[in-house]
């Protein structure tokens, strides 16, 4: 089930290891559209994924991350965030219109 796969590929640090930015950000967009949060150890498992691959992050990713967790309505750390703007910030000028809207509502 999509449960199953999802709890596999989040535990699997290898996996999470070699994935790409679209890869972790799309699992991440694939609850959101279910509407099935992740449970609290696979969502500290990605964030920490998505976190360390912050420097491989294009615009798209960025904003699809983000988007995600205002639909599911998950927070990561604190710190999570500081990282996130710390990276995402030098490239804003690369966003798109959509890119950045989305962005800023999944930052609300």
């Amino acid at each position: 089930t999509f449960r199953q796969l999802s709890h596999h590929m989040c535990s699997s640090g290898s996996m999470l290891h070699q994935a790409s930015p679209q890869d972790l950000t799309q699992l991440l967009y694939a609850h959101a559209r279910l509407g099935l949060p992740l449970p609290d150890r696979d969502a500290e498992q990605l964030h920490t994924a998505m976190q360390q691959a912050f420097g491989r992050f294009k615009p798209q990713d960025w904003s699809m991350a983000v988007y995600s967790l205002g639909l599911l309505q998950q927070r990561p750390s604190q710190p999570w965030f500081a990282a996130f703007t710390a990276a995402s910030e030098p490239g804003l000028q690369q966003f798109t219109p959509q890119g950045l809207s989305n962005t800023i509502w999944g930052l609300a």
